[in-house]
């Protein structure tokens, strides 16, 4: 066919109106007791020009965004003993981020010509739309104990952090056709025009999926003379995700920590430090995504308007492949701080790093079914 040029309008002008607001209440219960209440959020609504582009109707390119958060907390600060004393806090989040067409019905589908050197929009459908919905319930507690003797201080205490994630993510009309080998002479925006039609649908639209984190640690750290500080520390850590109909994921780990400072000088106004640890990574909620039953996507493949090939994507939860731990690095600190003047602090620390594993999903194809499916495992 002979090269084709197609000038199309367009319009990117954007609005976008944020709310942002923040209040805090402090109560001072008495001498030893002091609570505060805090309450923060940004809701933001978004005009924008996020539809499928190039396209021959403007009026598809009009998304809308419904993003931010809304979140209140409640600590309460506690003095029991000269020696012994407590924090608390529990806070809830809810988060959520919408994609939708403001300009073009939620039930045209999305219509895609391959045969330009972008993918032109020949029908008015705007594609993929999201509702994402994410609720955040944490509850935290820390002690510190002063033993007799003033050369140790003890802390303990842990965390706890259940989410809630829900999502709705398709197609406008329920696919996407994209279309290839457009006949010369025929209309562009008729599927019959194309030798070639790729169809791609979602099995099921609809995600829950929960998850929670759950931590204790220990920590002591003792004074050994006027100049040498040693601290230990132990936390135990434990990641859950859990799919409404398909495989779940729990994880527990121990981190040991080490740190040791030197007052090189004697006069509380230098130190030599170094610290040693391991670290775990927070397990997404996205994994529960793969490990849920019925969130396979489909590929067919027409010639002529005859289908010529299915092709199924994680049409099976992907499953926890036996062994798998979590994603770790541990972690070493060397520095030093001095302080020349009242008003002068110098720092210098160098950091290394070293990944110990991943946690990822892979791929392979099933040779029963010819599916893509998928393994969380340590590659």
């Amino acid at each position: 066919n002979t090269p084709a040029t197609l000038a199309l309008p367009y319009d990117y002008s954007n609005e976008t109106n944020t709310t942002t607001y923040l209040a805090k209440l402090t109560w001072r219960i008495s001498d030893n007791h002091r609570m505060e209440l805090e309450t923060f959020g940004d809701p933001s609504r978004q005009d924008l020009h996020e539809g499928p582009t190039p396209t021959l109707y403007p009026e598809t390119l009009l998304s809308r965004r419904g993003v931010g958060s809304s979140n209140i907390g409640l600590k309460w600060y506690a003095t029991w003993t000269p020696r012994f004393f407590t924090d608390a806090h529990i806070a809830v989040t809810r988060r959520h981020n919408d994609l939708v067409p403001s300009g073009t019905s939620m039930d045209t589908p999305l219509l895609q010509s391959q045969d330009w050197n972008q993918n032109l929009a020949v029908s008015p459908g705007f594609g993929k739309f999201t509702y994402d919905d994410r609720d955040t319930d944490q509850l935290g507690f820390k002690a510190t104990w002063l033993p007799a003797g003033g050369v140790h201080e003890i802390s303990f205490g842990g965390d706890l952090e259940n989410s809630d994630w829900r999502q709705t993510s398709d197609y406008t009309g329920r696919y996407l056709e994209r279309l290839k080998g457009q006949t010369s002479g025929s209309p562009i925006i008729s599927p019959s025009s194309y030798k070639n039609w790729y169809i791609t649908y979602l099995q099921n639209p609809k995600l829950n999926v929960t998850g929670s984190y759950g931590a204790l640690y220990l920590q002591d750290r003792w004074t050994l003379n006027d100049r040498l500080t040693l601290t230990a520390g132990l936390r135990w850590e434990q990641n859950k995700v859990e799919s409404r109909y398909g495989n779940s994921l729990s994880l527990q780990d121990w981190s040991p920590r080490l740190g040791l400072a030197w007052d090189v000088l004697g006069n509380g106004k230098s130190k030599l430090f170094a610290t040693a640890g391991r670290y775990f990574e927070r397990v997404p909620l996205y994994l529960g995504k793969t490990l849920d039953s019925g969130h396979g996507s489909y590929k067919d493949t027409y010639v002529w308007g005859a289908l010529t090939s299915h092709t199924a994507y994680n049409q099976s939860p992907a499953f926890v492949l036996g062994g798998a731990q979590n994603q770790s690095q541990d972690e070493v600190v060397l520095g030093f701080q001095w302080e020349p003047a009242p008003d002068w602090s110098l720092t210098a620390r160098a950091i290394y790093r070293e990944l110990n594993r991943l946690l990822e999903t892979s791929s392979y194809i099933n040779p029963a079914t010819g599916a893509v499916n998928y393994i969380v495992m340590n590659p």
